[in-house]
């Protein structure tokens, strides 16, 4: 019932407890305790979950916002108001003043409670679904308690049947019930007859099966795992569609299997992405024990309980291991039989879940069963028999009197209460709060507390059961009562000075440590301790400490986000760069512009300082060729540092590298011999790779694509247009995609990732800076190719050139039916020849680039190649009338596909299949 249990805001202010007993689209049907007032309909907006036990606190401030307990008899309700003063210590009266009021009133500490910070409830907080029930069981399904394993099986928070339109309703807190309960049903339903009988019979069975609610731990996360071998057929699927399957799913942006290891690696923009993919593909085979004397009910009459376990999991397969079968990898218990079970993670829990409540039903009938035979051998006999007046009347009937035990039933539960005496040494200290707490846990009591009118401990259980576990500790109880009495005492004092010494952050659920150098000290405090301040104002920190000796900085949080974000405002470093000593004079700039303009103000960083040679520390790491430079700042802004120097370095790199090589053509300019080396250049390797209509933009596995745009300066739009221009600033910032859009005179970039506009504008004016060097440096190559080729340089040697062999019995396949397969690859555009030794088998393919050579080898490329088919499964590989091989040379478009014989027998553990290549070709020679 306490999942079913909400707050409800009524016109004076208050909020009342209820029950929620229906669920609407926007509205929540409630009832109330005792039914004070009529079941209603409540909007979702005035209803909202009562406080968990850990959000209660018994300490409370002045100015706190606390809630009220308004009592109108024969009910109570909360509600909101202010501490205004606190008497005494410990605290004995509250003065306390409503919301939106002037009143002020005294209250005791026992109606006063922290202020309920729980949101209102929405579509998602109940669940409601009903089941149709068949006809032949609707008279049983009346009967009280009948459905308590049936909720307790799905974790549902309430099940009750509805007369009036003959279906059981079901509310929940969990989504995941209305399946478990569809599971369920046709087996709960089968049963209800045979149960009835048992409750019959027993008269008890009803009070003994309580709603003990069960909680589901999902799986932890992970983007890696492994299939067995014999299972990596079923977690790809037929042609491959689970891996498609899983591909689609939003969120998705890779998945790969390495097939000699089984290990799928899945790739994802968000955890429960990853783990929907994972459940398509993770594919188990995992043992559950079954006690053998139960075998056969668990099968069932011509298997039909184990079908049905199989039809509601929808596991690929169930199998009952032999004795016989002696692998070491099964286990194996004493009395026990394994049963296996193979297929997804998911549906396998659902097997074991069915499996499982099945034993589970079976194991409580079994002592019934027993004990009903056991009772009427003993009614036949002459003399009465004690057992058997213990099995009718009840263990607590005879030790407590009936007039004594008072039994209520409230909203559908049953409440037994009772009266203890209590010696007349001991009831002065029966009064302190708190004393009865060990005795009222180890009786599993609801409440226990002292009466001072009767001089009696009142004792409220939901089981009949507490009454005599009740009796028997009561003598102790009250033996140790002035013992505990002291000690309660004497903890008492200790909790003042804990209080005293401010112990209080202890509690937050999050707390991070970490260490500021004492050089940097002053910079993590801030001017006046304002960084401190600025953490502290974020929402969610509870306390923030420092020690000055140590530097340690220790930050408390109610949230992970908040103690982050806490430090990374404190958290000051200072970290070491290398930056080739050639390069210093252009990294810093003229007059230090290029450091400070481009790298300090845009990363955040509070300094950058060069170590000098002289500056030889051994903490300070060095290496020949490299010059230090020391960056300072927070981690976020050493991080944008270091990815501006990265970038204004490689910029710098291809500079050096364009001058390098206009420098070795002018040399070959002035040599006589022609060069081949110098042709290469200008076939421009990245307008090689990066052609236009090679970048594809998809959104085929529903990937999110961030889309910005970057004013281009007026002075460089001319050169912005020059195509492959802005290569290293795509690559810099991680992008997909960036181009200019003369229209709007902007660069477009598309990226996958939301810190790509970070990073690209921070980089932008260093990039367009450099426009201008970058064109110079372009066209003077240009100017120079011109000049090769007014030299008539001999372009034949420049071409691509690829080699490759093939077997001499499918050399007739490679060239294709009257040289079909030669002439498509010559006809492919860039393939300037292409050579066939018939002796040896080797091609030579000849070619302007190696996409047309790839695609060429593609064409020509036959090959056979073995494959290893475990002996169980031929059959089903082949298929009737071989289908099954015909359907796999169609979709895989091999020419032949043969099973091999060996001494006239067949064996069927090798096919062999020609089949042209799809892996990358190897790396083409000049």
């Amino acid at each position: 019932m306490d999942d079913i249990k909400v707050e409800v805001l009524f016109e004076n202010g208050a909020y009342y407890e209820g029950f929620v007993t229906g669920v609407m689209e926007k509205e929540v049907l409630v009832s109330f305790p005792n039914n004070w007032y009529p079941e209603t309909q409540f909007n979702h907006e005035n209803v909202r979950l009562p406080l968990s036990d850990d959000q209660c606190s018994t300490e409370f401030i002045v100015n706190q916002e606390i809630e009220v307990k308004l009592v109108r008899e024969p009910h109570y309700g909360w509600i909101k108001a202010v501490i205004k003063i606190i008497s005494g210590n410990p605290p004995s009266q509250f003065v306390v003043q409503y919301f939106n009021s002037t009143v002020v009133e005294i209250v005791s500490p026992d109606k006063i409670r922290c202020s309920n910070i729980n949101s209102h409830i929405n579509g998602n907080t109940f669940y409601m679904f009903d089941i149709d029930v068949p006809e032949d069981v609707r008279e049983t399904a009346k009967t009280n308690g009948i459905h308590k394993d049936f909720q307790k099986a799905i974790a549902a928070s309430r099940v009750f049947y509805n007369p009036d339109r003959s279906v059981l309703s079901v509310i929940s807190r969990s989504p995941l019930t209305s399946k478990r309960a569809s599971m369920l049903a046709d087996m709960h339903f089968r049963n209800l007859n045979q149960n009835v009988t048992v409750l019959m019979k027993t008269g008890k069975l009803a009070k003994q099966l309580k709603n003990s609610k069960q909680q589901f731990k999902s799986s932890s996360y992970t983007d890696e795992f492994n299939v067995c071998n014999n299972l990596i057929g079923l977690a790809i699927g037929t042609r491959g569609t689970n891996i498609k399957r899983a591909r689609r799913i939003d969120g998705i942006t890779n998945i790969e299997l390495d097939k000699n290891t089984g290990v799928f690696k899945i790739y994802g923009e968000n955890k429960d992405a990853v783990m929907k993919a994972r459940g398509i593909l993770e594919y188990k085979k995992e043992f559950l024990q079954v006690p053998r004397h139960f075998m056969g009910k668990v099968i069932g009459k011509n298997s039909r309980n184990i079908q049905d376990i199989v039809d509601k999991s929808r596991v690929i397969e169930v199998k009952i291991v032999g004795d016989d079968e002696t692998q070491p990898t099964i286990p194996r218990e004493e009395g026990q039989v394994p049963f296996m079970f193979v297929g997804t993670v998911e549906r396998i829990s659902n097997a074991k879940f069915l499996l499982e409540y099945h034993l589970e039903r079976l194991k409580k009938l079994e002592p019934f069963s027993q004990e009903i035979i056991g009772m009427k051998q003993e009614l036949c006999s002459n003399s009465p028999s004690q057992s058997v007046a213990k099995y009718f009347h009840s263990t607590v009937t005879e030790i407590v009197s009936p007039d004594e035990i008072k039994r209520s039933d409230s909203n559908g539960d049953t409440n037994y209460t009772f009266d203890i005496p209590v010696p007349e040494d001991v009831r002065e200290f029966a009064k302190t709060n708190g004393i009865h707490k060990d005795f009222q846990k180890a009786i599993a009591a609801s409440r226990v507390f002292y009466n001072p009118d009767r001089s009696v401990l009142s004792v409220i259980s939901r089981s009949p059961l507490t009454s005599e576990r009740a009796l028997m500790l009561a003598d102790m109880h009250f033996r140790n009562l002035n013992q505990n009495v002291m000690v309660l005492m004497k903890t008492g004092k200790l909790a003042k000075q804990l209080k005293n010494s401010k112990l209080q952050f202890t509690s937050s659920p999050y707390t991070d440590e970490f260490n500021v150098c004492n050089n940097l000290i002053g910079l993590a405090i801030g001017t006046r301790g304002t960084n401190i301040e600025q953490a502290r104002r974020i929402d969610g920190i509870t306390n923030i400490e420092l020690d000055k000796n140590t530097g340690v900085f220790k930050i408390y949080g109610e949230n992970k986000d908040a103690v982050m974000k806490a430090r990374g405002i404190l958290e000051y470093k200072e970290e070491f760069l290398q930056v080739p000593r050639h390069f210093m004079g252009k990294v810093i700039g003229k007059n230090i512009s290029d450091i400070k303009d481009n790298i300090i103000e845009n990363s955040g960083v509070i300094k950058i300082k060069i170590v000098g040679d002289d500056e030889t520390q051994s903490t300070i790491p060095h290496e020949d060729g490299q010059v230090l430079f020391m960056v300072v700042g927070t981690v976020e802004s050493i991080s944008n540092a270091k990815v501006l120097l990265e970038y204004h370095l490689e910029h710098l790199k291809e500079r050096e590298q364009i001058r390098k090589e206009i420098i070795r053509i002018k040399q070959v300019l002035c040599s006589n011999p022609l060069s081949q080396s110098v042709a290469k250049c200008f076939n421009s390797t990245a307008t090689e790779i990066f052609l236009s209509d090679e970048i594809k933009c998809s959104d085929i596995n529903g990937d999110t694509f961030y889309t910005l745009d970057i004013p281009v300066p007026e002075n460089v739009r001319e050169f912005a247009t020059i195509d492959g221009i802005h290569n290293d600033l795509q690559k810099a910032i991680g992008a997909l995609r960036v181009f200019y859009n003369p229209d709007h005179s902007v660069l477009s970039v598309i990226s996958c990732s939301p810190l790509t506009s970070e990073k690209a504008l921070m980089l932008a004016d260093m990039h367009f800076r450099n426009l201008n060097k970058k064109v110079m440096l372009l066209k003077k190559t240009e100017e120079l190719a011109k000049q090769l080729e007014s030299s008539k340089l001999n372009i034949t040697s420049s071409l691509y050139t690829d080699e490759f062999y093939v077997l001499n019995e499918l050399m007739g396949l490679a060239i294709g039916t009257r040289g079909t397969n030669i002439e498509r690859a010559r006809g492919i555009d860039g393939i300037k020849n292409i050579e066939l030794n018939n002796h040896t088998g080797v091609f030579k393919i000849y070619g302007d680039n190696h996409y047309a050579l790839r695609k060429a080898r593609r064409i020509l490329e036959y090959r056979k190649e073995f494959l290893q088919v475990p002996r169980d499964f031929i059959g089903e590989v082949i298929g009737k009338n071989g289908s099954n091989i015909k359907d796999i040379i169609e979709n895989s478009e091999v020419l032949r596909l043969n099973c091999l014989q060996t001494s006239g027998s067949f064996v069927p553990k090798q096919v062999v299949f020609s089949v042209f290549v799809r892996k990358p070709v190897p790396p083409i020679s000049w």
